[in-house]
């Protein structure tokens, strides 16, 4: 190679370099951080459709909120030594993004607001909240596997139960339970909706997924359908939308597919109410409404609305709660019911998001509070 060649080449690469770096800080200056960090908090979990990564600080941003989560072994809470007897009254929060404390601060959320409205003025503490939401999966099914693998470690004296009526039933509908026991319960949970606990190739792979530029590269690359999320498949998501779609519809009542997988994911409930029982703990459930049953003139209630083509005067907004809360009487299952209440008002949501704002949260855990208060923890 002569020198004027060389010397081109070597020209080429500094300026290919330099293309490429300044793509590279153009990305970083356009990714959000919620696209990357919150992907990066969930992981693939044996038993559930996914897990909380070990420990880490992940930053969620939207327009409404931003907001940093801390995990401490694998859950959304003060690092705690489960096997060191302390005296106290423990509950256990399962659920989904609503106790998890999506969009708010981890002393917003409503695990601190619970503990710290339960020991108000008491020198020694006399109650501790272990917040195993999202780290109990994202379905009543995942919160049970989770349950029967971890209620010995976790030792609780009563469990709170999260229930989203929005999709905590889809959520179900969408799941395979890959193995089962002798009652038919589920021993190991496969989402076919949900592929947080199979994180994309651009988040995992060595060194490169560090470049804001890759990160990109691989979005567009699923963007434009060159490459498919692992864990999805057709099918899993038609079934998630059908539930979806027939959750405030009269004619779901007549629906043999949506009574079936109502059906399935009220066995859960029960199944968990036994592990308690047998724990010598405490089960109770929690209603939790979504947006549009209480402002469905909000923009999350209107996105809904329009996505699947439906008509607010043809829909019973009430329905799911009186559904779920019957089947949950039958089988003498304790639950606070948030919507039948009016515990919460639309200025407690986030319009666009949907879930709870801090303020939602401190209501929720005001009512909590009372409820644990006079049911589980008189003269104590």
């Amino acid at each position: 190679m002569t020198l004027t060649r060389k010397k081109t080449f070597a020209f080429f690469l500094v300026v290919l370099f330099v293309l490429l770096v300044m793509v590279e800080i153009g990305a970083r200056v356009l990714e959000k951080p919620d696209s990357f960090d919150t992907i990066r908090m969930f992981q693939h979990s044996d038993s559930i459709s996914f897990k909380l990564a070990d420990q880490g600080d992940f930053r969620h941003r939207t327009g409404e909120y931003d907001v940093i989560y801390h995990i401490e072994d694998g859950l959304r809470n003060p690092k705690t030594d489960f096997s060191a007897p302390n005296g106290s009254f423990r509950i256990v929060l399962l659920g989904d993004s609503f106790f998890f404390g999506h969009g708010v601060s981890d002393q917003a959320a409503l695990a601190r607001r619970l503990e710290a409205e339960l020991n108000q003025g008491r020198e020694r503490p006399r109650v501790q909240v272990v917040n195993a939401s999202y780290a109990s999966g994202k379905s009543p099914d995942d919160n049970y596997v989770f349950l029967k693998n971890r209620i010995s470690s976790l030792k609780p004296d009563l469990i709170l139960h999260g229930f989203f009526i929005y999709n905590d039933v889809a959520d179900v509908a969408a799941d395979v339970w890959e193995a089962v026991d002798e009652h038919g319960l589920p021993l190991r949970v496969r989402s076919e909706a949900d592929n947080r606990g199979h994180p994309p190739f651009y988040l995992t792979t060595p060194l490169l997924s560090s470049l804001a530029s890759y990160r990109y590269f691989g979005k567009a690359l699923y963007r434009f359908g060159l490459a498919r999320p692992a864990g999805l498949t057709p099918q899993g998501l038609e079934r998630y939308e059908h539930i979806v779609k027939m959750i405030y519809d009269p004619a779901s009542t007549g629906d043999r597919n949506f009574q079936a997988e109502l059906e399935r994911t009220i066995r859960c409930c029960r199944a968990m109410k036994d592990l308690a029982r047998r724990s010598s703990a405490e089960y109770m459930v929690v209603l939790i409404p979504a947006l549009l049953q209480i402002d469905s003139d909000s923009v999350e209630a209107r996105n809904y609305l329009r996505y699947y083509g439906l008509d607010l005067a043809g829909l019973d907004l009430k329905m799911p709660q009186r559904l779920i809360g019957a089947m949950l009487d039958q089988n003498a299952t304790g639950y606070v019911d948030l919507l039948a209440e009016n515990v919460l008002a639309s200025a407690d949501y986030y319009h666009v998001d949907g879930h709870w704002n801090p303020e939602g949260h401190r209501k929720v855990a005001d009512r909590l509070g009372r409820v644990v208060e006079t049911l589980f923890l008189s003269g104590r």
